[in-house]
């Protein structure tokens, strides 16, 4: 199977990502893909696995999809644009079972405003996600009410494939907040693995974004999520982002 996909230069996220330089930002690749896979197959996509994000993806490049199955319900995906390799990985229709969401924990001095860190980071306007912060052991904590006038909503929801986006700026902005150097530019490269448990979130949904830090080092970072609302699980993973100052 083939198919094209392209990310219109008039897309609402891409001012803030990153102003001066738009860059496509993963998590709307990703759905893109999603998308043309389910409309192809008739199959619902739910799991991500090894997606590796080898160069960017600008607005209004053509890339050029090619699907191969992989196993029933299993498809290896591989982009490409003018014969250059932009993103590859495995899309699936089952996501494993969630494991069971911690309860939430009740609102706490420990969280603060998370704006000033965007003074150093490569986010603007609507694409700075993340409100307020609580530092966590290895991690962080974000909670955030959606609304229609979100920059990654597709239409009147917002994909749960989403929520890794707030997961990578949450962990840019305890990275900062902590005494981090600037980041010029950052970067997702690879997605080990991202599930959703639900296929969008909508106005009004409350959800909180937890994020643990695996293994770093100068310059990368590889970092695990979980995105809950109202007690169940909507989305998780695991995600390396390498960063620029």
């Amino acid at each position: 199977m083939q198919f094209s996909v392209e990310i219109s230069p008039e897309h609402p996220a891409l001012p803030g990502h990153f102003p001066g330089m738009p860059v496509v930002p993963a998590v709307i690749l990703i759905e893109r893909l999603a998308d043309q896979l389910e409309r192809l197959t008739g199959r619902e996509v739910n799991s991500i696995r090894q997606l590796r994000l080898l160069g960017p993806a600008l607005p209004g490049q053509r890339l050029d999809v090619m699907v191969n199955e992989k196993s029933a319900g299993s498809w290896r995906v591989t982009c490409t644009s003018d014969g250059k390799p932009v993103a590859k990985g495995v899309f699936a229709t089952d996501a494993p079972e969630p494991e069971r969401a911690e309860p939430a924990r009740p609102d706490s001095p420990g969280f603060q405003s998370a704006s000033g860190a965007y003074q150093h980071l490569p986010h603007a306007g609507a694409m700075q996600l993340v409100d307020q912060i609580a530092f966590r052991d290895d991690g962080a904590e974000t909670r955030l009410d959606l609304d229609d006038r979100h920059p990654l909503a597709s239409g009147q929801s917002v994909a749960a494939w989403m929520m890794l986006e707030y997961a990578a700026q949450l962990m840019a902005c305890r990275k900062i907040l902590q005494g981090g150097e600037p980041m010029h530019k950052a970067m997702i490269v690879l997605v080990r693995s991202l599930d959703r448990y639900t296929s969008g979130l909508s106005a009004g949904d409350r959800v909180t974004i937890r994020v643990l830090e695996g293994v770093a080092q100068p310059g990368a970072v590889q970092c695990g999520f979980r995105a809950i609302s109202e007690g169940r699980m909507v989305a998780s993973g695991e995600f390396t982002v390498v960063s620029q100052g």
